[in-house]
C-alpha cells in the first residue's frame, strides 16, 4: 500500500511539473507572438499567482491580485524579465516595475538583461518615483557602453525628469480644473478619444469584453455616444455603425455639421494591428452608412493609418502613420478632402512636428490656427505628451509642451477642445491613463483666463542726498528693444503695467546736468498673481567744469553694442541680439523671430553692415556633431535675413559648437536646463561696417 501511494504520488508530481512546464511554455509562445494579455496569465499560472485551472487572465480587472505571492521554486530569468516586458506593454506600470527588479535581483551584474535597468527607471518615472528613477538611470548610462536606443532612451528620460520637476513648481496648474469623466460601465477597460458630432453629443472608444470573436485579445473596442454635461456622462450607448468580425473600430472624427465621420478600424493577428481609415454617412433614419475604406492615398497596403482629424471646413483630413517616406515611426499627414470624400495624395507635416519617434492623434483648431497632437519622442512629463503648434498646413511653429497639470508622467492623448472661441483650453477633452493602472480613460479640462495685474513702480532720487529728483526722463525698452513706457519728465516717481509676455526691460533714467542711469530687470514670470516690480534709481549731479548735456553722453548703455565706422565715428548703436533654440533643433521658433526681424531693420539701414553669425549649443552631445548642430543654426538665421532681404554676401556663418557656454550647462554635478537653454543661442557680431 505505502509503495502504491509512493507511486501515486510520484505520478502526480511529475503531472504538476509537467503542467508548470506547458505554462512556461505556452507563456513564451504568446510573448513572441505579441500576446501579452495571455503571456501574462500562463506566467502568473507558472507562478501560482492565479490557479492552473483560472478561466484566464482579466486585465485591469479590479479583482486581480496586486500584491505576487513568492514562489519557492528557481524561477527562469527570462520568465521574470517576460512578465515584466508583457506588463510594461499593457501599461501596468507598477506590475512591471516589481518584475523588472525581481529580474535585476536574479541577474545583478544585468549580463543576461542589460536593459532592464532602463525599462526599470522608465517604470519608476511612470509610477512617481522621481529620485529613484534618476538614480537607475544614471546608474544604467554608467554601466551600458553601447551608443543606441537605449542609451538615449535614458538621456531622454533623464531630461523629461528635469522638465516634471520644473513643471511641478509651476503655479500655473492653479488655473486649471481638470476631472475625469465616468460612464457608469464599470466593464469598459478604459475609454478614450472624444469627439462631439453635429448634434452634440459626445462620441467616445471604449473596450468591452467580447464574447464573440475567436481573437486571443480579451475585448474589443468600439464606438458609443453619450451626452455629457462638464464631467457627467449619461446615456451610453453603441454607436448606430456596422461593425465587422474580429476587428476593432474607433477615434472618430466629424465635419462641421456632423452629417459625415471618419474613424479607425483595425485588426490584430498575433499581437500586431493593421489599421486603416474609413468613412461612413449620416442616413435619414440616424444611422451611419455601411463605412467605406478610404483610397490608396491614405491607406497604404502593408501599414497602417489611424486616428483621423477632418478640419470643420471637411477640406483637410490629419491622421497618423507608419507610411514610408515618414520622418519617425509614426508621422503625422495630411491630405484634402473633395465632398465625395475622394482623398488626395499626402503631405507629411515635417520635422518641426514629426521626430523620429511618433507622433498620433492630431486635432486642429481652425480659429486660433493651432494643431494639437501626442508625441513621446520630444522632452515632457514622460511617455506621451500633448503638444501644441501655430501654423496653416504650410508652415507650423516649434510645439510646445501643454505642460502640467493637463500632462502627466503618463501617456496623455487624443485632445478634442469643444469651445468655439480661440482659447484653446475654455473647454476641452483629452484621454490619459493617470489614474488607472492600465487604460486611457476621458477628462475634462477648462483653465481660468483671469488676467493678473504685472506692473513697474519707482521713484528717482539725488544719489548723494537721497532727495526725490523730479523732471527726470524714464524711458523702458522691452526685450525686443521696444519702447514700451516713457514718462512726462515730471514729478519724482512713476509707474506703468506691462505685458505679460516680457520677459525683460531695460530703463534709461535722465536728466540734464546729471549723470545717465541704466537699469535692466528680469520679468520671473509670475503670471498667476498681481505681481508689482519696484525699480529705483538715483542719479548724481555732475560737476559744473565735467557738466554735460545727458544726450551726448558716451557712455555705453548695458544690452548696446555701438557701430564704429571706419573713420572712428559713431554710426548708430543697437541692442545686442540672441536668437535661442529648442534642443537638438535648428528651427528658428515663433518667438524668435522679432529678433532677426529687428536685425533685419538695422542692416537695411546700415548698408555697410556685415555681421559674422556664430551658432552655439549646450554640452550635450560630442564635439563633432555640436559643431555641425551650430553652424546649422547658424544658417537658418542667415537663410531667415536673406528672406528678409540682406544679402548673403554680408552674412558669414560660423558654428562654434559648446565651446563658450554664457551659463553653466550642471550645478553641483547635476542637470542645469536653464543653464543649457541659454547656451542653445546664435550671437551676432559686427565684422564690418
Amino acid at each position: 500500500m505505502n509503495r502504491l501511494l509512493l507511486t501515486i504520488g510520484v505520478i502526480a508530481i511529475a503531472v504538476s511539473v509537467t503542467a508548470q512546464s506547458n505554462f512556461v511554455t505556452l507563456g513564451d509562445k504568446a510573448f513572441v507572438e505579441k500576446d501579452y494579455y495571455t503571456a501574462v496569465n500562463y506566467y502568473e499560472k507558472y507562478l501560482g499567482i492565479i490557479p492552473p485551472d483560472a478561466a484566464g487572465f482579466r486585465p485591469y480587472s479590479p479583482e486581480k491580485v496586486p500584491n505576487r505571492k513568492k514562489h519557492g521554486k528557481e524561477i527562469p530569468t527570462h520568465v521574470l524579465y517576460q512578465l515584466a516586458e508583457s506588463f510594461r506593454m499593457l501599461h501596468d506600470y507598477a506590475s512591471a516595475e516589481q518584475w523588472y527588479s525581481k529580474t535585476m535581483t536574479k541577474d545583478p551584474q544585468h549580463t543576461v538583461y542589460p536593459v532592464a535597468p532602463y525599462w526599470h527607471g522608465v517604470t519608476l518615472r511612470a509610477n512617481k518615483k522621481f529620485e529613484e528613477s534618476e538614480t537607475e538611470l544614471q546608474g544604467f548610462l554608467k554601466s551600458y557602453t553601447k551608443a543606441d536606443e537605449y542609451s538615449e532612451g535614458a538621456k531622454h528620460e533623464l531630461d523629461n525628469l528635469a522638465f516634471i520637476r520644473q513643471q511641478l513648481k509651476s503655479k500655473e496648474q492653479s488655473l486649471y480644473n481638470i476631472g475625469k469623466l465616468s460612464t457608469g460601465n464599470k466593464k469598459m477597460q478604459g475609454n478614450y478619444s472624444p469627439s462631439f458630432d453635429g448634434n452634440n453629443q459626445l462620441y467616445f472608444t471604449a473596450a468591452l469584453p467580447d464574447t464573440t470573436t475567436t481573437k486571443p485579445s480579451p475585448s474589443i473596442n468600439n464606438l458609443y455616444r453619450a451626452i455629457v454635461n462638464d464631467t457627467m456622462i449619461s446615456t451610453v450607448e453603441r454607436a448606430p455603425l456596422e461593425t465587422a468580425k474580429n476587428t476593432d473600430q474607433g477615434t472618430p472624427t466629424f465635419t462641421a455639421n456632423g452629417k459625415r465621420m471618419f474613424f479607425t478600424r483595425w485588426e490584430r493577428e498575433k499581437g500586431a494591428a493593421t489599421a486603416a481609415i474609413y468613412m461612413s454617412d449620416l442616413g435619414s433614419d440616424s444611422k451611419w452608412s455601411s463605412p467605406v475604406k478610404l483610397n490608396d492615398k491614405v491607406n497604404v497596403a502593408g501599414y497602417s493609418a489611424m486616428q483621423p482629424f477632418v478640419t470643420p471646413d471637411g477640406t483637410h483630413l490629419l491622421f497618423s502613420s507608419d507610411r514610408p517616406n515618414g520622418l519617425g515611426k509614426y508621422d503625422l499627414w495630411y491630405v484634402t478632402v473633395d465632398p465625395q470624400g475622394i482623398a488626395g495624395d499626402a503631405v507629411n507635416l515635417g520635422s518641426t512636428i514629426n521626430t523620429k519617434e511618433n507622433e498620433e492623434a492630431p486635432f486642429y483648431q481652425a480659429i486660433s490656427k493651432t494643431l494639437v497632437f501626442s508625441s513621446d519622442g520630444r522632452v515632457g512629463m514622460g511617455g506621451y505628451d500633448l503638444y501644441q503648434s501655430k501654423g496653416d498646413f504650410t508652415t507650423w511653429q516649434t510645439p510646445a509642451d501643454l505642460g502640467y497639470p493637463v500632462n502627466s508622467v503618463r501617456d496623455d492623448m487624443y485632445f478634442y477642445a469643444k469651445n468655439t472661441d480661440n482659447n484653446l483650453l475654455h473647454n476641452a477633452y483629452f484621454s490619459s491613463d493617470r489614474q488607472a493602472d492600465c487604460c486611457l480613460e476621458i477628462f475634462n479640462v477648462t483653465r481660468d483666463d483671469k488676467t493678473f495685474k504685472q506692473q513697474v513702480v519707482g521713484t528717482i532720487t539725488e544719489c548723494n542726498t537721497n532727495a526725490p529728483l523730479s523732471g527726470v526722463q524714464v524711458i523702458a525698452d522691452d526685450n525686443n528693444g521696444t519702447t514700451v513706457y516713457k514718462n512726462d519728465n515730471t514729478g519724482s516717481s512713476y509707474g506703468f503695467n506691462i505685458n505679460n509676455d516680457f520677459t525683460a526691460i531695460t530703463f534709461k533714467f535722465s536728466k540734464e546736468g546729471y549723470t545717465v542711469s541704466s537699469q535692466p530687470i528680469t520679468i520671473h514670470g509670475e503670471k498667476y498673481t498681481d505681481t508689482t516690480y519696484t525699480v529705483k534709481a538715483c542719479l548724481t549731479a555732475i560737476p559744473q567744469q565735467e557738466k554735460t548735456p545727458a544726450t551726448d553722453s558716451t557712455t555705453e548703455e548695458p544690452g548696446k553694442e555701438t557701430i564704429v565706422g571706419k573713420d572712428g565715428t559713431k554710426k548708430a548703436s543697437h541692442k545686442m541680439m540672441k536668437v535661442f533654440f529648442e534642443f537638438d533643433k535648428s528651427a528658428i521658433a515663433g518667438q524668435e523671430r522679432p529678433v532677426l526681424d529687428s536685425l533685419a531693420s538695422l542692416m537695411k539701414k546700415e548698408t555697410g553692415l556685415v555681421m559674422e553669425i556664430g551658432g552655439y549649443t549646450d554640452a550635450k552631445g560630442t564635439d563633432e556633431y555640436n559643431i555641425k548642430l551650430g553652424k546649422a543654426r547658424a544658417e537658418s538665421c542667415a537663410g531667415y535675413l536673406v528672406q528678409k532681404g540682406i544679402e548673403r554676401s554680408r552674412l558669414v556663418t560660423k558654428g562654434y559648437g559648446k565651446c563658450c557656454p554664457v551659463e553653466p550647462d550642471t550645478i553641483d554635478d547635476k542637470d542645469n536646463p536653464e543653464g543649457r537653454k541659454a547656451n542653445r543661442r546664435v550671437e551676432f557680431k559686427i565684422l564690418e561696417y
